[in-house]
């Protein structure tokens, strides 16, 4: 269907507003000027405030933030754009590649395996296999999650990265070796939670948390919806302290999902330990 036919349709029924990533879409959307909110998918990549003052401009209302960013680069971003609502990513499929760039495949094996590929995250049984996986060996855990189960995103592969710093940067080289060299592991397919900064989302002013999992079965859903409402209406209206809102909210996942979150973090900067 063309795109701008399927557009006026959900414009007709009613839809709220809409998710765009496509420059060109943005664009034709504000010459058109199409009687509908408009929302920056975190795909677009919204690196700085020169891309917010941009999006503003095209008549964006509400802009879902890319993962990469520390919670005091969103905090300057709120601050400067006060008419604009920021969203940002608060659960699952974390991943140290940028939306904006990456061009990997994802859901090769769960095209294969649809039948069967949401019945371990039904029974929770993916996470027992991931949280037993972490505590193996990397190079064994690795050997075995690709035996049982395959590979479901070309970014999961078995690649070897190396950075050769320039000279007189060692040090930061070997940073920033170190950090490349873990990007592509079992845990960045896991599902990453950021909701210990929620209360600190709150105060500077973000708008909405984004739960990632579109694909996932419907009792995945509510389980991570019921996780975040309770870290909402439980712990937020306590006026705890930053620490006690972190730990408290680490012990209402161990309790939902049944294992530590350990180190699946979208936002490690600032965490107390």
């Amino acid at each position: 269907m063309p795109l701008l036919k399927l557009l006026n349709m959900v414009i007709r029924a009613g839809v709220d507003a809409v998710i765009v990533t496509d420059m060109g879409m943005l664009h034709m959307l504000k010459q058109q000027n199409r009687k509908i909110a408009i929302h920056l998918s975190t795909g677009a990549g919204t690196f700085n405030s020169e891309m917010v003052a941009f999006a503003g401009e095209m008549g964006v209302s509400r802009i879902i933030l890319p993962r990469h960013l520390r919670v005091d680069e969103i905090e300057t971003l709120v601050a400067r754009y006060p008419s604009i609502r920021f969203e940002v990513m608060i659960l699952n499929s974390g991943c140290k590649n940028i939306d904006g760039f990456c061009t990997f495949h994802h859901g090769v094996e769960e095209l294969k395996f649809s039948k069967w590929w949401g019945i371990p995250k039904k029974l929770n049984l993916d996470r027992v296999l991931l949280d037993a996986l972490r505590k193996m060996p990397k190079a064994l855990g690795r050997r075995i999650k690709v035996d049982l189960t395959g590979v479901d995103s070309a970014c999961l592969l078995n690649y070897r990265v190396e950075c050769e710093p320039p000279d007189g940067i060692s040090e930061a080289g070997d940073s920033a070796a170190e950090n490349l060299a873990s990007a592509f592991n079992l845990i960045y397919g896991a599902d990453t939670c950021g909701a210990c900064r929620m209360l600190e989302f709150s105060k500077i002013g973000v708008h909405g948390i984004k739960v990632v999992g579109r694909n996932h079965t419907l009792e995945k859903k509510i389980r991570d919806v019921r996780f975040l409402k309770t870290v909402r209406d439980t712990l937020l209206p306590q006026e705890l302290s930053i620490t006690d809102f972190q730990n408290q909210t680490r012990t209402l996942f161990r309790e939902q999902f049944k294992m530590c979150c350990r180190e699946l973090c979208y936002y490690p900067d600032g965490m107390s330990s």
